[in-house]
């Protein structure tokens, strides 16, 4: 578990790295799709979720590297801007190109008031 704390109204960047096995190596991306949610209680649908992300790019999430594990989850303005502060629940999966699901990371995401509120209007 990996709790992140951010600012409501900030861009959001989350850098992953994804791996998998025994001894862990970094998983091949390459024709997998990563998945990312964000909920205020865990059990929420995920249609009842705050934000659903997932690859590719325009979709929410971009890998930067795909033989190296390396997606980065983007949460504009336009979502976090919303958010209530305190804490929601998060959990990123993988499906890889053989439809095998991994749980990646589960944890708090911990949003704390911004203080200027203009630059998001």
């Amino acid at each position: 578990m990996a709790d992140i704390t951010v600012f409501r109204g900030d861009t959001i960047n989350v850098d992953l790295t994804i791996t998998t096995g025994n001894p862990s190596a970094a998983a091949d991306l390459a024709g997998a799709t990563v998945y990312f949610t964000l909920k205020e209680e865990v059990s929420m649908t995920d249609a009842q979720a705050t934000v659903r992300k997932e690859s590719p790019a325009a979709s929410g999430i971009t890998i930067t590297d795909e033989a190296g594990g390396l997606p980065t989850v983007n949460i504009g303005t336009g979502d976090s801007y919303y958010f209530k502060t305190g804490p929601y629940h998060y959990g990123v999966q993988l499906k890889t190109a053989s439809s095998t699901v991994f749980t990646i990371v589960t944890g708090l995401f911990n949003v704390k008031a911004d203080i200027t509120r203009r630059t998001n209007s």
